[in-house]
């Protein structure tokens, strides 16, 4: 396999998977400050995350709607505060099944973007906070070497999979998002088969 095309850090990600399984036969080579100051950044768990505030100019007073993330025209916001706990699967043997996990707990404006009915959404359809919490991603990776080149099987609450744009702040090159971010269904729960065919 190529090497990663962005280092890690400054990004938290050296390889940005689609989204619905680890990257199929490639090792975890991310490296993440808090866990190489705690001596444990060459173990499977990790624990990382963000903070992300945000602030732009606008002729709009009170809302820059439909506009999306960035909606709280000419002051400075929290945006995104997240922290993530996981374990990736190891996907490059091929001789055992193996298991991995994610937790993500999110703080900021951008809550509202990432929530689904019957997940903390009373903060937003009843009272319209400005800020909210949410746990966009809670779920399990099962990782099967031996169906075809590897397959992982999610299972649990994750970001979705289609589109260009991402919710969250690292995998994002610009601070603004399309108009469509106010109506994509940005989680998904369920379960999400990624079966890898051949290495190309």
């Amino acid at each position: 396999m190529p090497d990663a095309p962005l280092d890690s850090p400054p990004f938290p990600s050296g390889d940005w998977s689609y989204g619905g399984s680890p990257t199929i036969g490639v090792s975890d080579g991310n490296s993440y400050p808090l866990m190489a100051a705690l001596g444990h950044n060459s173990g499977r768990t990790k624990f990382y995350g963000w903070i992300n505030p945000g602030v732009n100019g606008s002729t709009s007073g009170q809302t820059n709607l439909p506009d999306s993330y960035d909606i709280y025209p000419n002051r400075l916001e929290l945006d995104q505060g997240v922290a993530i706990l996981e374990r990736l699967p190891d996907t490059v043997q091929a001789q055992h099944f193996d298991w991995g996990f994610r937790l993500t707990g999110f703080y900021g404006t951008d809550y509202r973007y990432v929530f689904a009915k019957g997940y903390f959404t009373s903060q937003l359809l009843q009272h319209n906070r400005q800020y909210g919490f949410n746990t966009p991603a809670e779920y399990f990776d099962l990782y099967f070497p031996r169906v075809a080149q590897g397959m992982n099987v999610r299972v649990g609450r994750f970001l979705s999979i289609p589109g260009i744009e991402s919710e969250t702040a690292p995998s994002n090159y610009i601070y603004s998002h399309s108009i469509l971010s106010l109506v994509d269904p940005f989680t998904n729960t369920g379960a999400l088969a990624t079966v890898r065919v051949n290495a190309r």
